[in-house]
């Protein structure tokens, strides 16, 4: 039914202190073969995941790709001989990227993660098969998560918002999202009062790509509170231009009623530090766990070390084994819980999620323009979810 990867800050007892992020069907599992020196661990995923859904594959890319090529040649050839005009013409609303207020850097970033276990699974060429896709592209059959919960785990701001009023809510640390004019005062200064450093992570980020730690002096620009985009105006029309109409400033707002979500590549959550000291081999290091579940049922966790604050083994943390017992129904519980949460998702669209968080901050939001933009996003997507973009 679903592959979950947990990480999680455990205490001296051997229960969970911190519930840093869940993550999708891309979650890494090589750390086990570091651990037991075989794919224990990833076979007996399969396994499950089999029983489960019968054949399973991987998507790595190509499926779509040659499809692209025998349905629309004369694009595939436009690309290859244009590709700087192709992408331009393509990707019409990435001008909000380049503003100077979007958090950017991570996405040039090289990723240092191991081979995906998955990728020895048959490859995927359309045959009848549960995929594993870690593009998250449309394809003509599932993948192995749903896609709701697989794309809120891949959000660091909804997970948050959408289990802070669960029993789990008091295990994740504040989270605020930065960047692009989102942040508000009211959400940065608990969490400045809270800690004296502090994660900077990017919302849509994976393999610790752009994660650093940070001091408050890094975050005193953020409580300035809400703003416009920089740099980036609203269209311009030749009666505005005959009229002198203002070009008006754009905000997030603007982007979601055009159900543009580009920006989220331009943002930032920033949380209070939390972290652990361990002696590991005869080092204090900092240690965190990954935790796997599979199909609602707990499967195996390991510890992750480091030197560095940011434990990632694609930054060069070693895991080891992890010697606990106490996280099998804890984890167990959250899957379920996270599942549930999303299954109220179904109702409701990915841009009243967001607009609905902007009004609630007490800093309120830009105002919307007309009753008629409000009952689009009410209206127009209030029966169905579309989280792909």
């Amino acid at each position: 039914m679903s592959l979950y990867g947990i990480d999680l800050i455990v205490n001296e007892y051997g229960t969970c202190k911190s519930i840093l992020e869940i993550n999708g069907m891309n979650s890494g599992m090589h750390g086990f073969k570091e651990v037991y020196s075989d794919d224990r661990v990833s076979k007996e995923v399969f396994k499950r995941l089999e029983e489960r859904y019968g054949l399973l594959s991987f998507n790595d890319g190509s499926y779509l790709k040659r499809k692209e090529e025998d349905e629309h040649p004369w694009r595939v050839n436009f690309r290859n001989e244009f590709p700087t005009l192709y992408w331009k013409l393509k990707e019409n609303s990435s001008e909000v990227l380049d503003s100077p207020d979007a958090h950017v850097a991570w996405l040039d970033e090289e990723i240092h993660s191991k081979k995906s276990s998955f990728s020895s699974l048959p490859l995927y060429l359309g045959q009848e098969s549960c995929v594993f896709d870690p593009f998250h592209q449309h394809l003509p059959h599932r993948w192995i998560n749903e896609e709701i919960p697989e794309l809120v785990s891949k959000n660091k701001l909804f997970q948050y918002l959408l289990l802070k009023a669960t029993s789990f809510g008091n295990y994740f640390p504040l989270t605020a999202p930065v960047g692009l004019g989102i942040e508000d005062r009211t959400e940065i200064i608990p969490i400045l009062k809270s800690s004296n450093s502090f994660i900077l992570k990017p919302l849509l980020g994976s393999c610790g790509r752009g994660v650093r730690l940070v001091d408050s002096k890094e975050l005193r620009p953020y409580l300035l509170g809400r703003k416009p985009i920089k740099h980036l105006k609203q269209s311009f029309s030749f009666l505005d231009s005959f009229f002198h109409v203002p070009q008006r400033e754009t905000y997030l707002e603007d982007l979601i009623l055009k159900n543009d979500f580009t920006f989220e590549y331009g943002l930032s959550v920033v949380q209070p530090f939390v972290g652990r000291k361990q002696t590991i081999k005869g080092k204090k290091m900092y240690t965190s766990v990954r935790a796997i579940v599979c199909n609602g049922k707990f499967i195996d966790a390991y510890t992750r070390c480091s030197l560095s604050p940011i434990v990632n083994l694609s930054l060069g943390a070693k895991a080891v084994a992890y010697e606990g017992e106490n996280l099998r129904s804890f984890c167990e519980e959250l899957v379920t819980t996270f599942e549930k949460e999303c299954e109220k998702l179904k109702t409701i669209s990915y841009s009243s999620f967001y607009l609905s968080y902007l009004n609630k901050r007490k800093s309120g939001t830009k105002y919307l323009d007309s009753l008629n933009e409000f009952l689009l996003v009410l209206g127009k997507y209030a029966n169905t979810l579309r989280i792909m973009r």
